[in-house]
């Protein structure tokens, strides 16, 4: 694990997906 930013980096773009895939009212 010498780049952890990597995971922040797919965590981030795994929330920004479910984000946008709940329906806004």
């Amino acid at each position: 694990m010498d780049k952890p930013w990597r995971l922040s980096l797919i965590g981030l773009v795994l929330v920004l997906g479910l984000v946008n895939a709940v329906p806004y009212s």
